[in-house]
């Protein structure tokens, strides 16, 4: 599945691929559990893209926190095994491409600067949410984030009730907010 090139340098190529093996395993009978304990149907997709964000993260720890190192090895060094379905190709190129951006997103918000608890709180919510919130999330925030976008003007009372305006306002809090949260701190120093 990994190419040599770039292990992580506390790891060889073996110990990293079983490593991740087992990240893998464990990632995928927690997420089931934790979904099947709100009684919500989990996609293979949503079972990989978790998967290969927890091995981001588990890596980091290996890597002292260097995600130069394990970004290039974990989502560009890779291949797919010989004999996988068409279906199954694209769903882990997916995952892939997907737990990507995600994790270079995490990396240009928090770890870049040293801000790992609201990297936390963020992995948090990443994680509560369902497959076509997570895609959208990531599809969305990406580019503004990527073009350096740093302000967002949200105006949510047009029309709708005081109820809707606060669950409006509640939802930007916690799903938008918190990907421009870096750049508000740099523009202040």
């Amino acid at each position: 599945r990994f190419s040599q090139a770039s292990v992580p340098e506390a790891m060889c190529h073996q110990q990293a691929s079983a490593f991740c093996l087992a990240v893998e395993g464990v990632s995928h009978f927690l997420y089931l559990c934790w979904n099947a304990g709100f009684e919500r149907e989990v996609t293979r997709l949503e079972l990989e893209i978790q998967a290969e964000v927890d091995k981001y993260l588990m890596l980091l720890e290996y890597a002292n926190g260097d995600s130069g190192q394990v970004h290039p090895w974990l989502f560009e060094n890779w291949h797919l095994e010989i004999g996988l379905s068409e279906e199954e190709q694209s769903r882990y190129e997916k995952a892939n491409t997907y737990a990507s951006k995600y994790c270079r997103g995490l990396h240009e918000r928090y770890l870049r600067i040293g801000r790992k608890t609201e990297m936390l709180r963020e992995l948090r919510r990443f994680y509560r949410k369902t497959q076509i919130q997570k895609l959208n999330m990531i599809d969305k925030l990406a580019p503004y984030a990527e073009s350096g976008v740093d302000r967002i003007i949200l105006n949510v009372n047009f029309g709708a009730s005081q109820p809707e305006t606060t669950d409006c306002i509640q939802q930007f809090a916690e799903d938008v907010m918190p990907h421009f949260a870096d750049r508000a701190t740099q523009a202040a120093e």
